[in-house]
């Protein structure tokens, strides 16, 4: 069996397996544009969301139960894709909030 460490999804998004001697963490990476020195667009990629081998076992666990069909690829992007619009809901509204105390851009 290979063992990826870099699972792309999309042209923007990436599922990263981290090995820690303890633990296995998987954590979703995005391409989040921002203006380079110069002022043109340029890309990074971010952290969006982590999780942890075993809180995706426990969920796929019972999936199973209810889907036998289900995978384990499945349970793991569809935990990992949750939590990073959490993630990225509460960072656009913490930018948000960032910009209304800017009178430049009212």
């Amino acid at each position: 069996m290979e063992d990826y460490r870099e699972i792309i999804l999309d042209r923007r998004t990436k599922i990263i397996k981290d090995n820690n001697p303890i633990f296995i963490v998987y954590k979703m990476m995005r391409k989040i544009p921002y203006r380079s020195c110069i002022g043109t667009m340029r890309y990074r990629w971010f952290e969006v969301s982590r999780v942890y081998s075993d809180t995706v076992m426990e969920e796929y666990n019972m999936c199973q139960r209810l889907d036998p069909n289900t995978t384990y690829g499945d349970v793991l992007v569809g935990i990992l894709n949750e939590r990073a619009s959490k993630n990225m809901r509460k960072r656009r509204l913490s930018m948000k909030g960032d910009n209304l105390l800017n009178p430049k851009l009212w």
